[in-house]
């Protein structure tokens, strides 16, 4: 889920869960920054809340994301 602050800026919230090579469920939030036309900044944190096989703990996310 998106919310649009400005032009520039969107905070999102978000819960994943992925069965296909392996079981697990995430939730998160993040933030994206338009610098520009071309380029975008986002920043996410998710922590795995769910899972069998693997240990769960949490990422943080960083990227420089270009829109051609």
């Amino acid at each position: 889920m998106s919310y649009f602050i400005s032009d520039t800026v969107t905070i999102l919230g978000f819960v994943q869960h992925y069965q296909r090579f392996g079981d697990f469920t995430s939730l998160g939030f993040g933030a994206k920054y338009q610098l520009n036309e071309t380029l975008n900044l986002e920043v996410l944190y998710s922590k795995f809340v769910r899972g069998t096989d693997n240990g769960l703990g949490q990422s943080f996310n960083i990227g420089l994301r270009a829109l051609f």
